[in-house]
């Protein structure tokens, strides 16, 4: 949470921490408020009644920077908090005795003084009879801010869907997001280019996708072009890996993530050493039963007879057309598999050895610092502190 609450007439008060963490909490679940979250609000000294409630949206970084509240007399009890990593939201009163009509004019006015005051744009939620929902009016201003963000026009964006539908279609694209990061781990790297961009237009398409959700699997999209693709070169794109995550984390403006993401994207393909869409059909089938069985002790000879090829032919066209031997190929998909799992995952490194095809964990390890510069306790340890620096999702 911030360290200010935001009261009417731009004015600041101070709050302890305590208490935007009581706010914060009940109110990012998303829930119906019972008694109880009623009471905790108003130990925290939130005024919120029943009519006329709202809810505005901005970028946090807005907030952060000589934010302007404006003053209004028609709007009272104006609370500010952390929404998420990105967003932040003011929630008020709007004045009794206002028609329905009156009260969404009130709080479009509202929001156009909030955005011309400080240059930037705001989501607006419909205007709610009822505290209990309060969290329906939050959700509906950070998915319209949303649609500022995937525009990126300096306005006042309205709610165009109400809070239950807008839970709905999240955990919609929870699952969609989870199936594709899942067919992102097979496709060759053409494809995998292909379906990102698939995923960035529908994005913008929809113009909803709440961003935080967006960015972190952007950012998942990234790694996992780096580990699948950075090659020889893998030391130098870590690098980069590391700021273009931070960089689209951070960001509140869809081209410029976009921008980042193909670019990081396209030069981890740049450093592939083969290209999949030229293999023969032979070659292709190894690669592919590699890819499906590298945990196994495969060995050339296992692979030829699964590809219905001659040991010796394999191995000749192998290397000619991916431009690496069939023991460098199997050792190189182990052990990005193995870097993957070190920084996704809390398991020992040694069950991660056998995993990915190593019984034997010092020769993991050997091998591991080998391709990496660093043992595989020194990367795991590497990329927490990465993490924790980077503002890593």
């Amino acid at each position: 949470m911030t360290k200010h609450e935001v009261s009417r007439g731009g004015a600041e008060t101070e709050s302890t921490g305590r208490q935007h963490s009581i706010i914060g909490d009940i109110l990012r679940e998303g829930r119906t408020l019972g008694e109880e979250d009623v009471k905790k609000l108003k130990e925290c000294n939130i005024r919120w009644r029943d009519e006329g409630l709202f809810a505005v949206a901005v970028w946090k970084k807005e907030v952060l920077e000589e934010f302007i509240l404006p003053e209004n007399p028609e709007v009272h009890h104006v609370v500010g908090f952390e929404y998420d990593r990105l967003t932040y939201v003011i929630v008020g009163n709007l004045e009794r005795d206002r028609t329905e009509l009156q009260k969404i004019q009130l709080l479009h006015e509202y929001g156009t003084a909030i955005v011309q005051k400080n240059r930037c744009m705001a989501g607006i939620s419909t205007v709610t009879g009822s505290l209990a929902h309060v969290a329906d009016a939050i959700i509906e201003a950070a998915c319209s801010l949303s649609r500022g963000y995937y525009m990126e026009k300096e306005k006042v964006w309205p709610a165009e869907m109400a809070g239950n539908e807008i839970r709905s279609l999240v955990k919609r694209w929870e699952s969609g997001y989870r199936k594709t990061r899942r067919e992102l781990y097979e496709v060759s790297g053409q494809e995998f280019y292909q379906t990102m961009e698939a995923v960035l237009d529908h994005a913008k398409q929809e113009g909803v996708f709440p961003v935080c959700m967006f960015a972190a699997f952007c950012c998942d999209a990234m790694e996992m072009a780096y580990m699948r693709f950075a090659g020889e070169d893998a030391k130098l794109m870590h690098h980069m890996l590391l700021e273009e995550k931070r960089a689209v984390s951070e960001s509140v403006s869809y081209a410029e993530s976009c921008k980042k993401v193909t670019e990081f994207i396209r030069n981890a393909l740049a450093y592939q050493e083969m290209d999949e869409r030229n293999l023969s059909k032979g070659v292709a089938a190894a690669v592919d039963y590699v890819r499906h069985h590298y945990s196994e002790p495969i060995s050339l000879e296992s692979v030829s007879r699964e590809v219905h090829l001659n040991t010796e032919y394999l191995s000749r066209i192998f290397k000619e057309e991916t431009g690496c031997t069939y023991s460098t190929f199997l050792s190189e998909t182990r052990l990005q598999k193995a870097a993957y799992l070190l920084s996704h995952t809390p398991e020992r490194v040694q069950k991660i050895a056998e995993s990915v095809g190593y019984p034997n964990v010092s020769y993991f390890s050997t091998t591991f610092k080998k391709r990496y510069g660093v043992n595989p306790y020194e990367y795991r340890r590497g990329e927490e502190k990465d993490a924790g620096n980077h503002g890593n999702v």
